[in-house]
């Protein structure tokens, strides 16, 4: 390298360790202004919750705690039966069931980035969060019908899956068009809590139906009863969320 190189290239350096600080001072500037304009833009918007309490006194916070219970009793179901039902429909080999419950979950990460981004794109939470839970819901209710096939199940509970985890994903974007400050924190926390109930409530209503449910013509009990449970849930989950959204829309929020 000769002087002339050496010079250009400390000069560049200099120039980016000067330049950066900068750089990194404007963009890091950047979220704490957004956020700020979009606490301002809440706070216009009529009754505003703000403190710790506000978030146990409004009543969107417990209704969306039912809206995420709905949709988590759909998680916690697919991540409990799904290789129960692989072993009964399609292979009971462990490494093949291994495989095969790779797919739903595979088609579920690619969908929830894919639906979260068109949210984002379009910021609007409520038709996203509505339309997968529909489609999760009906998709349920078909991988479960007597006489399907293992591989038509699968690519049924694929389609709810990824309905469920793409409603999952775009459902936080609700509580802090709600709340702000004190209550969002506290309302993040107690919807989380409500919804992580369904952790117990799933696992147990399924096995409870498919061993009561136990005869000649379902040795392994009636999934299709107990996979409607979850159709009914996530149908329910997107119901809630056009309801409890409606004021926000008229306010510009979502």
């Amino acid at each position: 390298m000769n002087k002339r190189e050496f010079l250009r290239t400390a000069g560049s350096a200099g120039l980016g360790l000067l330049i950066s600080p900068r750089l990194w001072a404007h963009y890091a500037e950047m979220p704490v202004e957004r956020l700020a304009e979009e606490e301002a833009a809440k706070s216009t918007g009529g009754r505003h919750a703000h403190q710790t309490s506000d978030a146990f006194r409004t009543p969107a916070v417990w209704l969306l705690g039912l809206i995420y219970f709905g949709t988590v009793m759909g998680n916690y179901g697919v991540t409990f039966w799904l290789p129960q039902i692989i072993r009964e429909t399609i292979t009971t080999n462990p490494w093949r069931i291994g495989l095969v419950s790779m797919i739903p979950w595979g088609a579920a990460a690619v969908t929830a980035v894919v639906v979260g981004a068109s949210s984002d794109r379009r910021q609007e939470r409520r038709w996203h969060i509505a339309t997968g839970a529909a489609i999760g819901a009906v998709a349920f209710a078909l991988s479960g019908l007597p006489g399907l096939s293992g591989w038509a199940g699968l690519a049924f509970l694929t389609v709810a899956t990824a309905g469920m985890m793409s409603t999952m994903t775009t459902f936080w974007a609700l509580p802090t068009a709600i709340l702000s400050g004190n209550a969002a924190a506290a309302g993040i926390a107690w919807i989380n809590s409500v919804g992580n109930l369904s952790g117990y409530v799933s696992p147990f209503v399924l096995g409870a139906i498919r061993d009561a449910t136990r005869d000649a013509d379902h040795p392994n009990g009636n999934m299709f009863l107990a996979l409607s449970v979850l159709a009914v849930s996530l149908f329910l989950a997107g119901v809630l969320t056009l309801v409890v959204t409606r004021r926000s829309v008229r306010r510009g929020r979502l």
